[in-house]
């Protein structure tokens, strides 16, 4: 890995790195390591049997009061932004439209501000990943057609000899990545490819920055979007899922793979 490479990692690690303290400052808060604790050594709890611990410590007066409100659903309005997102973390299911009571994606549609920097922020990562992957992947020479289109993929995805999408099956769950490949398959003609773009997260985890990223953004997409990072299986199990014959890597850049596609 050349030194670009590993500044593009260090640079996304500080983009990334907001979901740990949030979660660590909530964990710290709610003494969820100490429920754990009192399990036992060996114990192996779900976040159900956590969250029930939790609510019998602030029973037993173990908490204090700003701590018990964390608990309480129903005040969730008067708690902070990191504690309400990390409350439903634990609790379970996307935790960004507990908060907000809606996805992601719609919010930013309504938050003027919000929108230009999420844009913003694609807009420039799309611009330096893309410049490295065309240095090193040739898989578009000789396509006819990659159109650019607005509307619903999980309707209807335009046709084309090749279906070109970066970081998107990360946001999504395994059904809605399904559902949206099936749509690239009915598009695609005999010949036809898709082309994706998204980062692997390793079976066996290490210390290498690029596991690290990986498993950072891992735990942002399922907190803001309900997705999750996936790795290579994952990735062939979509894809037949879809009708696809399963996947091939074709380069390595930025931390991500681009990965094709074929029926």
């Amino acid at each position: 890995m050349g030194s670009n490479d590993e500044h593009f990692l260090y640079a996304m690690q500080l983009v990334a790195d907001t979901s740990f303290p949030m979660v660590l400052e909530t964990v710290i808060k709610l003494k969820v390591l100490e429920a754990i604790a009192e399990a036992g050594p060996d114990a192996q709890l779900t976040a159900h049997e956590i969250v029930s611990r939790l609510l019998s410590l602030a029973r037993k007066g173990s908490m204090n009061q700003g701590q018990f409100e964390c608990m309480d659903s129903h005040l969730l309005p008067n708690t902070s932004f990191r504690m309400r997102m990390g409350h439903a973390i634990v609790e379970g299911g996307v935790a960004y439209e507990k908060v907000h009571g809606r996805h992601t994606f719609e919010y930013s549609t309504l938050d003027a501000t919000r929108k230009e920097a999420f844009n913003n922020a694609m807009l420039n990562h799309t611009t330096i990943v893309m410049k490295e992957i065309l240095e090193c992947y040739n898989g578009f020479i000789n396509l006819e057609s990659i159109q650019h289109v607005g509307g619903d993929m999980f309707k209807e995805v335009p046709q084309g000899d090749a279906i070109f999408m970066k970081w998107i099956l990360h946001n999504w769950s395994d059904d809605d990545c399904v559902k949206l490949l099936k749509n690239c398959y009915k598009a695609l003609p005999v010949y036809g490819k898709v082309i994706i773009v998204e980062e692997i997260l390793p079976f066996v985890s290490d210390t290498s920055s690029s596991t690290k990223l990986c498993t950072q953004l891992d735990v942002k997409m399922m907190a803001f979007l309900g997705g999750k990072e996936l790795t290579e299986d994952e990735f062939v199990a979509l894809a037949k899922g879809a009708g696809f014959i399963g996947i091939t890597k074709k380069c390595f850049v930025c931390n991500h793979w681009v990965m094709e596609l074929y029926k």
